[in-house]
């Protein structure tokens, strides 16, 4: 599990279990820190001294503790955000965590969570995964309708399964299906329907095979698209397209 967001502002969240094997986060020195063990014994270093965590129990570091990770086959969850995203000073009348859970003492703050608390934590980690999925989904919905657009789409005339043939189906294996160039009248599937089988040739324009639409052994609906076709002499011009929307959402981030 990792998820990890920055803001225009600079402002850096991030919900991960290999904090421990993450260069980038590890060189962060801006971060606050919440670690909770769910499995096993975990074993932290910090500040030098050696911390030994068992399932259940959370510490609340700030960004001026320094961590270092045992050898442990623990697993944990490790909750990360800089001042950037939520400034703990600002949000203090809201959260009443500075001085309390950061800043508060010399001494590691550690908590033992009952059952109850630890199921209400894991339904509160949940949604916060899924809110990373659905946005994932729908940017990924959002650039399948970008392509659509962009590209010659060759539907599936009845309901029915798939199959590339023999050698194209290879071929994409091996290399992809941007690696196959189609033309007019081209046997390219074959159509199992009813325990019959037939052939059907590719109908469009010359190009390359961009994207595939449909999923092996699956029933498609007539009209839904089986291939996405791009013109060689538009290849390009549509992978800067897609590059320049996929960089635009991660500086949104």
């Amino acid at each position: 599990m990792d998820y990890s967001v920055t803001t225009r502002l600079k402002g850096v969240v991030a919900m991960t279990s290999s904090f421990h094997a993450d260069p980038v986060l590890r060189r962060d020195r801006s971060l606050y820190k919440f670690i909770w063990v769910q499995r096993g014994t975990l074993t932290l270093v910090i500040d030098h001294v050696e911390t030994q965590l068992a399932a259940g129990e959370i510490v609340s570091l700030t960004p001026l503790h320094r961590i270092e990770f045992g050898e442990s086959g623990a697993e944990y969850l490790a909750l990360l955000f800089n001042s950037d995203f939520y400034c703990i000073y600002g949000h203090d009348d809201e959260v009443s965590c500075n001085g309390l859970l950061f800043n508060g003492s010399s001494d590691v703050m550690r908590l033992k969570l009952t059952a109850g608390q630890s199921e209400a934590l894991h339904e509160i980690t949940d949604r916060i995964a899924a809110e990373y999925a659905v946005a994932d989904n729908l940017r990924e919905e959002m650039l399948r309708i970008l392509l659509k657009q962009a590209l010659n789409l060759f539907v599936a005339p009845e309901r029915a399964k798939y199959y590339f043939v023999p050698q194209i189906d290879t071929k994409i294996k091996v290399s992809g299906c941007r690696s196959v160039s189609v033309y007019e009248g081209m046997e390219l599937f074959i159509v199992s329907r009813m325990k019959r089988e037939m052939p059907l040739s590719y109908p469009g324009p010359d190009g390359l095979i961009y994207t595939v639409y449909f999923e092996h052994n699956e029933n498609v609906d007539a009209g839904s698209p089986l291939i996405g076709v791009c013109p060689p002499d538009q290849l390009q011009q549509i992978e800067e397209v897609v590059l320049k929307v996929q960089t635009e959402w991660q500086e949104q981030e």
